[in-house]
């Protein structure tokens, strides 16, 4: 609508006045008192938006949370789906940080966290396996009985067998101990509380405490870093001097383990603090990763430590808890690399020293050549480890031992014309960026080894030597009666070991 300045009448449209004939002028909009209105309500509307925002979890994917982003990466802070893990985001944000438990399988979890993923071996005949691709979970399609042939066996509901036993028929609304029932197979029957959570390893349930904001007894800046919250320390040493020694132990047999297990390493580890190697006085189990700690927790030590590659087979203090897992020497390996992350992460060093006895140089050199251990270590001591395989009754006694025969695959992959052995030392045994060294103890001769060579009571000595590496021959004059396999890891017994192990690591 214009009105015209000259006779005060109304015109609707038009550029002259329909009654006195005058040019129409049109009001002007951007006149500075109307600029300065428009940009009073604009500033208005965004101060309501940014206090709106400003009280909206930057999570939250909407117009106030986009704007929060905005004002944290202007700001420099960081947030849940900035790209980047940060240190209290593990366990809670899925957009930026993995870990066992996220509900996502990563390829480096398959083998190791039950929770996530599945896959052949882990126990259970899933609906994508059968006793053609995995024998090992469904058994084999040539026995009287299996997972898929149609019928409810016994114990097929124990294997999670849903082709062959419904949910019906395996459970009843109870939970009975008796039948083997726990809340991973029978999770209806035993089903957890509200507080509480499975635990797929231990098979019951758990009270959740760790998130609560406080630090329970139970729990460490290990294993609840939220919780029991701890100083952030600045890296202040060489990440590429004093590294850290991990001690990997052998195949552990029936009861007498202490000299086996993880344990066995306690005399040579306080005997390693003459050399300014701190013990940390934790074993290190497969469950420790992802890691737990502020990155550089243990930077101010040089430090050993203890693991194992076994689940739940030990606790923290190395003391037997349940019956030994037997899996591929491959699936130890793959828990050695999350050992070997953990250890790393936690000293802020960018490789590792291993020393391996037995089996242990074996899990220890599959993970170097398979899982790109060759980046992560920095030396390699092998100390009698069949770098060549097994022989003799030593292979019939490592089945028995485990009071499991013919069905402990680590004992089938140690036998000296394996596939195992084959490929893990071709075409190379050694690479050329780890130093390597090999001890090789000698002290009777066996009718077990090829010739009758000499051995440590256990393992052969061709078998212990290791092509490319520093072969240390140890031949004692006392006779061992057998014990000199485990009596090279005691420097009590075998100083002259300890020694030659001490000058490698000076290098």
């Amino acid at each position: 609508m214009v009105y015209c300045k000259n006779c005060g009448k109304e015109n609707k449209k038009g550029k002259f006045c329909k009654f006195c004939g005058v040019i129409l002028v049109k009001p002007k909009l951007f006149t500075l008192k109307n600029v300065l209105i428009i940009s009073v309500v604009i500033l208005f509307i965004l101060a309501i938006i940014e206090l709106i925002a400003l009280s909206t979890p930057v999570e939250k994917d909407n117009l106030f949370g986009n704007v929060q982003k905005i004002n944290y990466l202007l700001a420099g802070k960081k947030f849940c789906g900035d790209h980047n893990c940060n240190e209290n985001e593990l366990y809670f944000c899925k957009k930026d940080c993995v870990w066992c438990g996220d509900g996502t399988c990563q390829t480096d979890e398959i083998g190791s966290c039950y929770e996530d993923c599945e896959w052949c071996g882990d126990g259970y005949c899933e609906q994508n396996e059968n006793c053609n691709i995995c024998s090992k979970d469904c058994g084999s399609c040539q026995a009287k009985a299996y997972c898929g042939d149609g019928i409810c066996n016994p114990d097929e509901c124990k294997i999670g067998c849903n082709k062959d036993c419904p949910i019906s028929q395996c459970e009843n609304g109870v939970c009975e101990p008796q039948k083997e029932e726990n809340c991973v197979i029978a999770p209806n029957d035993c089903r957890c509380k509200l507080n509480e959570r499975c635990n797929r390893e231990t098979k019951i349930c758990e009270t959740i405490t760790c998130g609560n904001n406080i630090c329970d007894l139970n729990e460490n800046s290990l294993i609840c870093p939220n919780d029991c919250k701890e100083e952030y320390k600045e890296l202040l040493l060489d990440p590429n001097k004093d590294l850290p020694i991990i001690f990997v132990h052998g195949h552990t047999v029936g009861e007498d383990e202490l000299q086996f297990g993880p344990r066995g390493w306690y005399n040579f580890q306080k005997k390693l603090e003459n050399e300014g190697y701190e013990a940390i006085n934790v074993v290190l189990l497969p469950s420790d990763y992802p890691p737990k700690s502020n990155r550089g927790v243990w930077n101010d030590k040089k430090l050993s430590v203890t693991m194992t590659y076994y689940f739940n087979r030990y606790n923290q203090l190395g003391d037997v808890v349940v019956t030994a897992d037997n899996q591929p020497i491959d699936v130890y390996a793959q828990r050695l690399k999350d050992i070997v992350e953990v250890v790393k992460h936690n000293t802020g060093k960018n490789r590792v020293i291993i020393v391996a006895h037995s089996m242990g140089g074996l899990v220890s050199r599959t993970y170097i050549k398979y899982y790109s251990g060759n980046k992560n270590v920095d030396k390699l001591i092998t100390i009698g480890t069949p770098n060549h395989g097994i022989y003799g009754y030593v292979a019939s006694l490592c089945q028995i031992g485990r009071g499991l025969i013919n069905t402990a695959p680590e004992c089938d992959e140690m036998q000296y014309d394996s596939s195992f052995i084959n490929n893990l030392n071709s075409p190379s045994e050694v690479y050329s960026n780890i130093k390597y060294l090999a001890i090789i103890g000698i002290n009777t001769t066996s009718t077990s080894c090829p010739n009758n060579e000499k051995w440590d009571g256990v393992i052969c000595s061709s078998s212990a030597k290791l092509n490319g590496a520093e072969n240390f021959i140890f031949s004692p004059i006392t006779q061992y009666s057998g014990r000199l396999h485990r009596a090279m890891i005691n420097p009590d017994e075998t100083s002259e070991v300890y020694n030659k192990i001490v000058e490698f690591l000076r290098k």
